[in-house]
Order: C-alpha cells, then sequence, then structure tokens
C-alpha cells in the first residue's frame, strides 16, 4: 500500500506461535503489525496491541497474533489512512496512519502505551477469536465505516473439537478520536432458523429481519439505538474463518462446522448471503432453491406457521446447504451475461468444485461501495 511517509509499503500481522523457539521468538506474544518498506524490506513501523500472553483470556500464557486486517484510504488520495485488524483474543484494533510523520501512527483509541480495542468479540464471558481479514465500508447513512467479520478458529488440532459459541458481525466505527469501545448489547441480533428445501439435496437458512436503528450520536442514548449487528451461529462448533464478501449491498459468507470425528477429516458449510446494512434476510430470493434456474416463489422456504394464523408462511432463505457436500472455500463470483444472475464456485473438502447459482439483484442500486 502507498503510505502517508512517502513509502510503498507491506502490511502484515504477526501471525500464529509467534513466542515458539525458532531463533526469533517473541518475549511478550503480544499480537503486532508489521509495515515494511516493499522496496527493501525495512521495518517502517511496528504496530504493538500490547496485548500478549499475560493477557491471555482463558488463563493459559497463549501469545495473541494477528492474521487479516483491512486497510482504508479517508480521502480518495490512495493512501492509507486507518488499518483495522483484529486478534486471537477476539479485540478488533483500528490504527491511525494519517500522518506523514511515522512517530503518530498509533492506536486511535486509547493511546501509543496503552493502545484500547475498538470492540472485543465475546459471548457470556467467552472471547471469539478472529483469524480472517476484515472487510469495510463506509457507513451507508452516516459518518465513519462498518468493519465485517466472522468469529472462529480452524488452524490446529484442538479446534476440531472446539464447541465455542461464535457469530458474524457487523460493527460502526464512527471513526471520531475519544472513548474506545462498545459491548455486543449496542448490536441488533438477527436469528438464524434452519429447513428443509424444495429440492431433496439442499438445506436451507432463513434470517430474521428486524430493522436497525442507528445511534444519531445524541443524548440519551436510547436502548434501540444501535452501532451494528451480529448474528450468532447456531450450530455446535459451527464458525468463520474465511474472510467475507461485500457485494451489491449483500454481505456473503461461509460458515463451518468440523466434523465431531477429529480422524474423520470432513464437516459441513453454510453459504450465506444477508443484507449489509442490518444483517436481515433480503427481500427476494437469492438462491436456486428448487433448481429450475429462475427466483420467484418457488424458491421461498417452508417455515411453518409463525404469525399463527393456521397456515404455513413461505419466506425468502438467507442461506444454503447442499448435503454432503462437506466443506466449503470462500466463493468466487462469476457474472452471467444475462446481468441479473451469477455463479458462486467453491472448493470442498470432497476434493470437487461446486456451482450455485444465485439471484445478483445488480438491477437494484446502491450507493456504497468497498473500501480497498
Amino acid at each position: 500500500m502507498r503510505l502517508a511517509n512517502g513509502k510503498w509499503g507491506v502490511i502484515v500481522g504477526n501471525g500464529m506461535n509467534s513466542t515458539e523457539s525458532d531463533g526469533n521468538a517473541s518475549s511478550t506474544g503480544n499480537g503486532v503489525i508489521f509495515i515494511l518498506d516493499a522496496e527493501t524490506g525495512a521495518l517502517i513501523k511496528k504496530l504493538d496491541t500490547k496485548q500478549g500472553t499475560a493477557d491471555d483470556p482463558l488463563g493459559l500464557g497463549r501469545p495473541n497474533g494477528i492474521i487479516g486486517t483491512a486497510v482504508v484510504d479517508q480521502n480518495g488520495d490512495f493512501i492509507v489512512d486507518r488499518i483495522y485488524a483484529g486478534d486471537l483474543f477476539g479485540n478488533i484494533w483500528s490504527f491511525d496512519l494519517s500522518s506523514s510523520n511515522t512517530s503518530f501512527w498509533s492506536s486511535e483509541y486509547g493511546s501509543s502505551s496503552n493502545p484500547q480495542p475498538l470492540f472485543v468479540a465475546e459471548v457470556s464471558g467467552v472471547t471469539q477469536p478472529i483469524t480472517s481479514d476484515l472487510k469495510v465500508k463506509n457507513h451507508p447513512n452516516a459518518a465513519g465505516y462498518l468493519i465485517y467479520f466472522g468469529t472462529g478458529k480452524y488452524l490446529g488440532k484442538s479446534d476440531l473439537t472446539d464447541t465455542n459459541p461464535q457469530t458474524f458481525y457487523a460493527i460502526w466505527d464512527r471513526a471520531t478520536n475519544g472513548a474506545n469501545g462498545f459491548t455486543r448489547d449496542r448490536l441488533q441480533a438477527q436469528t438464524i432458523t434452519t429447513h428443509n428445501a424444495p429440492a431433496s439435496d439442499l438445506r436451507a437458512r432463513v434470517v430474521s429481519e428486524i430493522p436497525i436503528v442507528w445511534d444519531d450520536g445524541s443524548n440519551p442514548v436510547s436502548a434501540e439505538e444501535k452501532l451494528g449487528w451480529y448474528i450468532d451461529l447456531p450450530e455446535s462448533g459451527e464458525r468463520v474463518h474465511q474472510a467475507p464478501t461485500l457485494r451489491d449491498g449483500r454481505v456473503i459468507f461461509v460458515t463451518v462446522t468440523p466434523a465431531s470425528d477429529p480422524c474423520a477429516g470432513e464437516g459441513t458449510s453454510w453459504l450465506m448471503e444477508v443484507d449489509g446494512t442490518n444483517g436481515g434476510r433480503l427481500n427476494e430470493s437469492v438462491f436456486d432453491f428448487n433448481k429450475d434456474r429462475s427466483f420467484d416463489d418457488g424458491d421461498l422456504i417452508n417455515v411453518g406457521d409463525i404469525d399463527g394464523d393456521g397456515e404455513d408462511d413461505m419466506i425468502h432463505g438467507s442461506g444454503i446447504q447442499r448435503i454432503n457436500a462437506g466443506i466449503l472455500s470462500r466463493p468466487g463470483i462469476i457474472n452471467h451475461p444475462d446481468g441479473r444472475t451469477e455463479s458462486k464456485y467453491v472448493t470442498t473438502s470432497k476434493g470437487k468444485v461446486e456451482s450455485i447459482l444465485e439471484d445478483s439483484g445488480r438491477n437494484r442500486q446502491t450507493p456504497w461501495r468497498e473500501i480497498r
């Protein structure tokens, strides 16, 4: 990336197992970001979260680590102004790189000597590791940025049997210096239910559609005012360890649930697609659940009588699973010549390439753009 000090830089997290005795062991196990000179490889800046083995939320002295990052150009000059990163302890960090003087590059919240996270991902006091890249977009109707990420780890042997609850989040950084942080009670919850699909080899998920009321910045703050949204993943051991995709006002992500038998080397995945603004289900058919290559009422999901009128309710699906497909990769997406449909291609843990036909919804206009 082009940096404010006039250099081109390479931005990397410190990754996993930083305290291993490999000749370059970290003495602190802190999660850090290295900014390197792209031409020479020399270290330009080390951004230290100050969160390491002594801060392990499990009290096991594990090293922290940063795997994925996201950069933001705030004024359109193609120079990095801000870096977001998630770490293994569930923290979301924001670093200010807008100054031409690298000595001023530091955490947006707290101070350089005592950085504070913008947000900590946790459920009932159990922190949720973040191991994928984050995605960032301008807030659709206010200043600041929405940061999208899933939680969960799928890297080591112990991860195969980890059944701690995981979540997909979108949180709002209003990008103003000051007091850091908020907790998930400031986020709008959406829920998932699972159902049979019209085609027998498919399963479907339906996500709720609760509107979000954004915090307007005034005091007092009401309980209805939110700073983002979240979806808790319902399956035991289900997680998100791959980066989401932001596309046409939607957020697309793949979940993974490893097999309960660590020796099986298998598991299942869901491809999820929800509204990027509030995390709720879309108001149109996205997936071809009946496999007739069209998107209409035949793709609606029967969720039973949820409104109490004595008749089954039919609702648009938000997630799709092909039975016995195994674990899926993050999808690659190809537009079709009709301008309306697209195919998402995934590789599977069974050694196959699967194609999922979708309605792109591209005839809808959206004011959003991804910040790269």
